[in-house]
């Protein structure tokens, strides 16, 4: 059973604990926290979604160790993280993509809208080597924390605790891994998303099929694209999605090939940071979001956003079905 890094840190000199899916770290010398006959300082960590990814990443690389020795699995490269990822957004495989025989990843597996931990426990808790604590509101506080004050009341052995909390992260897991076929061909043979040049300047690009606006205009197929710069264990993305097939006449596409976007706000709402370093699964997961916005604005949203020219008969003539 996979191990759960909130247990490593519930046995540190302290504990931890966990307010509003934040994770907060003791530390001696404080006055945020009087546990035990001891004074604590409260430090603000990572968030408890990105603690349990981090998690899942190690569950990740010991699944692909166990099929690699079974000699059915080859391991994942970026331009199969980026296929699946695609796939799994559109709920099937995409033109013809077939499911590669890769395990399930950051991409998947972020694929939910609450922590696992909280399916466990609603309340605010605070984890210690012997026993997990509720934090709630007291007539004698002994927390403070973002900015209020609470008391501990005592919910069991941390040990009780966290073994419901891995088996539950656990049967979560495996039944993500038990929607993944298996396949021992070979896993780009079908890949419609391509990654082309080298590790600094890289360009991932994916051909959208021939597509029909306004019932009365049918669009060639496109090439988008994103430019990426990849390192050893990370990837960026140095910019927004833009066309790559040339002289391509489109509402919301300029001469230059750049994409109306209507601004950053499309990408600050997805969490998606142009020039960030990404773990390359977490990456592939972006470069998919991208890519599929791309796709939404050009062959079905290209309404909501500023156009570059009118869609009607004059500014496309070529487009316009007699």
């Amino acid at each position: 059973m996979l191990r759960s890094l909130l247990r490593d840190l519930s046995q540190r000199d302290g504990g931890v604990i966990v307010f509003h899916e934040q994770l907060y770290l003791p530390f001696m010398g404080g006055s945020d926290l009087r546990f035990n006959h001891k004074n604590y300082l409260l430090e603000k960590a990572d968030t408890m979604f990105n603690l349990e990814n981090n998690n899942f990443s190690i569950y990740q690389k010991q699944i692909e160790k166990r099929l690699i020795a079974r000699g059915n699995h080859q391991p994942s490269n970026l331009a199969t993280m980026i296929n699946d990822a695609y796939s799994e957004m559109h709920g099937q495989a995409i033109d013809g993509h077939k499911k590669s025989n890769v395990i399930p990843s950051f991409w998947s597996l972020i694929n939910r809208k609450k922590t696992i931990l909280s399916d466990v426990v609603r309340n605010n808790i605070y984890i210690t080597k012997k026993k997990t604590y509720e934090i709630k509101p007291a007539r004698y506080p002994v927390l403070d924390i973002e900015g209020r004050c609470y008391g501990l009341n005592p919910v069991g052995h941390t040990e009780q605790f966290l073994l419901t909390y891995e088996r539950k992260m656990n049967s979560f897991l495996e039944a993500r891994l038990n929607r993944i076929k298996i396949q021992k061909d070979d896993p780009t043979s079908n890949q419609k998303i391509k990654l082309s040049g080298c590790r600094e300047q890289m360009t991932c690009s994916h051909t959208i099929d021939s597509f029909i606006l306004a019932e009365r205009y049918r669009f060639p197929p496109v090439c988008i694209g994103i430019d990426l710069k990849e390192e050893a264990d990370s990837i960026s993305i140095l910019h927004q999605p833009r066309i790559l097939t040339e002289n391509y006449n489109h509402p919301v596409v300029f001469s230059d090939g750049n994409i109306c976007f209507n601004g950053g706000s499309r990408w600050g709402r997805l969490e998606i940071r142009f020039g960030h370093d990404y773990r390359k699964d977490e990456g592939a997961y972006k470069i998919a979001l991208c890519l599929n916005e791309a796709k939404k604005v050009l062959t079905h949203h290209f309404g909501s956003v500023r156009k570059v020219k009118e869609l009607n008969q004059e500014n496309f003539k070529n487009e316009y079905l007699r």
